[in-house]
């Protein structure tokens, strides 16, 4: 977590990929343990898009606490 420097604004949370304005995690549940992330929209959608093999994905929305999963149902990841 980084803050903004340009503009002296306050601290804010920042996407773990490209340094955007997060919007929520990205949580991958794999085999051996869950891996969050924050993410913004952009990275959030990607990730939805394009999961990985036998990985679960789960987005969750940080204002709003809305939860969006993709992947390998049951927990058979």
């Amino acid at each position: 977590m980084r803050t903004q420097r340009n503009r002296g604004l306050p601290f804010a949370r920042r996407c773990d990929s490209c340094d955007a304005a997060a919007v929520g995690t990205v949580t991958f549940i794999a085999v051996d343990r869950e891996h969050r992330y924050a993410v913004c929209l952009d990275c959030a959608t990607d990730a939805l898009t394009h999961p990985a093999r036998h990985v679960r994905v789960r987005f969750t929305v940080a204002r709003t606490g809305a939860e969006v999963t993709r992947g390998v149902s049951g927990g058979a990841a």
